[in-house]
């Protein structure tokens, strides 16, 4: 179910490596969710499975911009959102379950699945099990094609 918030994703520490991406007018980005670009237009949106889009990693500041024009990069930057493309995150699946090297696909915002989707658009590869969170498992985001 796609995110009506920000939310804490538990992750491995990691150096960071944030990206700035200008939002799409009419979306909101929360902390934690996972993001989407437009391929046509590099516009930042919620990651979903439709056509169009690549996976560029995990929200590390959220923008909402549902009531506003796309946003912009450089003086004066406007409605955009940083994000991490870096290190494995904590994710929750749908469908089979994981198991270590299985490509992560994405479902929506909040939900990865390691099944076949419509697009298959990649998140990247899940390298273990989250321990602390029963039933989450990390996907190295930076492990994507």
């Amino acid at each position: 179910m796609p995110l009506t918030g920000d939310v804490i994703r538990p992750y491995s520490l990691h150096r960071t490596r944030l990206t700035p991406y200008p939002v799409k007018a009419g979306a909101a980005l929360y902390t934690g969710a996972n993001a989407c670009v437009e391929t046509a237009t590099g516009l930042a949106v919620p990651a979903t499975d439709a056509a169009g889009l690549r996976y560029v990693g995990v929200v590390w500041k959220g923008c909402d911009n549902t009531n506003g024009s796309d946003g912009t990069l450089g003086p004066p930057a406007e409605r955009y959102v940083e994000v991490d493309d870096n290190g494995p995150w904590s994710f929750e699946f749908s469908g089979t379950t994981p198991k270590a090297g299985d490509r992560a696909h994405v479902v929506d915002d909040d939900l990865l699945t390691v099944d076949a989707t419509a697009n298959n658009i990649d998140a990247g590869v899940v390298t273990k099990p989250d321990t602390l969170n029963p039933g989450r498992f990390y996907v190295d985001v930076e492990r994507r094609i």
